[in-house]
């Protein structure tokens, strides 16, 4: 019994600490669920967005997306449920699959975290289609 207790104590200092609480910025994209509410400050900044583009999260804003992320002295990923992007990578921006609608979670730690979450979300509720040409008929 002796050699139990033992072994439950080391498996009891094992145990790691949990992650720090995360905050999130107020949304500027209008009302979302509770669970996008700020939280406790901790390091890293979330963002609930939208995608706005008619065709989805396609090359284009995925591309300008990544250059922008690049810009920061910050980590940045987009989180649709269990799949999580860098923004750095136009490929894994890909992974989201994300449509027009679709709610994801924009994370960012770092530096230079608040510039880039207040950039990244601003490029994200743009209409980039404004500055297209009118299709030709």
């Amino acid at each position: 019994m002796a050699s139990s207790k033992k072994r439950d104590s080391q498996r009891m200092a094992r145990v790691e600490p949990p992650p720090p609480p995360v905050e999130r910025a107020p949304s500027l994209l209008g009302s979302f669920p509770a669970h996008a509410q700020p939280l406790a400050s901790g390091g890293v900044l979330q963002q609930p967005v939208i995608v706005p583009y008619a065709e989805g999260l396609h090359m284009r804003p995925a591309t300008l997306l990544s250059e922008l992320a690049k810009q920061f002295d910050a980590q940045a990923t987009l989180i649709r449920g269990d799949v999580r992007a860098d923004l750095t990578s136009v490929l894994d921006l890909f992974m989201l699959c994300a449509e027009k609608g679709t709610e994801l979670i924009l994370e960012v730690k770092g530096p230079e975290a608040e510039k880039a979450l207040q950039a990244l979300t601003q490029l994200l509720a743009q209409d980039l289609a404004s500055d297209r040409p009118p299709p030709k008929g």
